[in-house]
């Protein structure tokens, strides 16, 4: 029976050729990172590529450039919050903006008192507008109506995480994104060079995932 199941994956493997060349593969590479990337430096990997990936993935979502959303992200990591809270807040942005288009009084009022007409808003393109938006916000004094028109602007619960980015001030919001320009982790090209590697790190898994099944499959006859 162990004869006809290793018959079984030959077969198996001749007709799936990308398969047997995961196969390989995997050991080759498992060979060149446990010899040569250890410790610290397979983390980096591993978190260049998931950030990376999420960075290029969420650019397309909300036409933020990779470079202005891993600025974000670092000023948002140093105020408490991270990237998922600063996607769902231009979520909840584009959502506001849309009511208030529609005519919605309470959204209009909003972008009014911070200083912008809603057709203007609508011109900007969203990186323009997420760091207009924000700016203006840092700079309202009273701190009541600056937490009401960061949730009626952002949405309810985004609007009251987004207050930490601006709690210092329009200076201070500058001089963090300042800090983060001169830190840049990750431009479009990286991005995309990390999403891909996702990618073809997730059609390697499935390979060998469909490798292994045709394993179990083979030799479950034997086990019996």
């Amino acid at each position: 029976q162990h004869e006809a199941a290793i018959d079984y994956l030959n077969d198996f493997l001749n007709k799936h050729p990308y398969c047997e060349v995961a196969w390989h593969q995997v050991g080759k590479q498992y060979a060149i990172m446990g010899g040569v990337i250890a410790g610290a430096l397979a983390g980096a990997m591993t978190s260049f590529i998931a950030v990376g990936d999420k960075l290029e993935k969420m650019s397309r979502q909300t036409g933020i450039s990779v470079e202005a959303l891993d600025n974000l992200n670092f000023v948002a990591e140093l105020s408490g919050t991270n990237l998922d809270g600063i996607a769902t807040a231009v979520r909840g942005l584009n959502i506001n903006l849309i009511s208030a288009q529609e005519g919605s009084t309470r959204y209009v009022k909003a972008f009014e008192d911070l200083g912008f007409a809603v057709d203007d808003v609508v011109k900007m393109d969203a990186e323009e507008r997420v760091f207009s938006l924000l700016e203006a916000l840092a700079q309202v004094d009273d701190q009541t109506e600056q937490t009401s028109l960061a949730m009626q602007v952002f949405g309810t619960r985004m609007g009251m995480q987004l207050l930490p980015v601006i709690d210092g001030g329009v200076e201070a919001f500058r001089e963090m994104n300042a800090e983060a320009k001169d830190n840049q982790r990750f431009t479009t090209e990286s991005a995309q060079m990390s999403a891909l590697l996702q990618d073809e790190i997730f059609r390697l898994k499935t390979q060998m995932q469909l490798v292994t099944f045709e394993i179990a499959k083979a030799f479950a006859p034997a086990m019996v």
